[in-house]
């Protein structure tokens, strides 16, 4: 059997569909948005590698990597994978220049860490840079939430920021608004 690590990678270093250049940042941005919610990448690692350069680089706060597929296996490592793992939702994915989309999306995660510890849910918002093929050549995370907070709510719950609301998806327009409902389940 082929575990999660090494699905992850295959799908990084795929070369089965030829890479599709030449988008524009906003027609980028929807193909990102709908691969983010068919394969939910930024937790599994299963990336579509078609949008992506083969120069790609990724960075946060505090891990970077140097290729698609490190980047692929980092994610499909870290993240517990499963039902009851990790889990995202893109709140939204736009143009912010002709060569850059933003994507800003919730994280709710178990990590695997000793334990498998869950962290408080948080939002992120990520930046990809196109290149001149209009292909996706960096990725940077930024957390809403300090690092620090989102390590120690892994072993201490409820210090820091409150957790961020699961975003609801309102079938109406696609937009995400926040689910009212579940600000009276988290409040202790």
């Amino acid at each position: 059997a082929v575990s999660f690590e090494e699905r992850a990678a295959l799908c990084a270093t795929s070369t089965e569909k030829p890479k599709v250049e030449g988008l524009t940042a906003s027609e980028m941005a929807g193909r990102v948005e709908e691969g983010l919610r068919e394969r939910s990448w930024f937790v599994t690692g299963l990336v579509d590698a078609t949008l992506f350069a083969d120069s790609f680089q990724f960075s946060d706060p505090s891990v970077s990597a140097s290729s698609l597929e490190e980047y692929a296996r980092g994610v499909s490592r870290f993240f517990t994978q499963g039902e009851s793992g990790a889990r995202m939702k893109v709140i939204y994915a736009k143009p912010t220049k002709p060569n850059e989309i933003q994507v800003c999306w919730w994280l709710d995660a178990q990590v695997n860490l000793p334990g498998k510890p869950r962290i408080k849910p948080y939002i992120v918002i990520t930046t990809y840079r196109i290149n001149a093929k209009g292909l996706i050549c960096y990725q940077e995370d930024a957390f809403a939430i300090p690092e620090w907070d989102i390590a120690l709510s892994a072993f201490l719950k409820g210090i820091g920021a409150p957790s961020a609301l699961e975003p609801e998806e309102d079938p109406t327009n696609n937009n995400i608004k926040n689910n009212k409902n579940n600000k009276k389940k988290q409040q202790h």
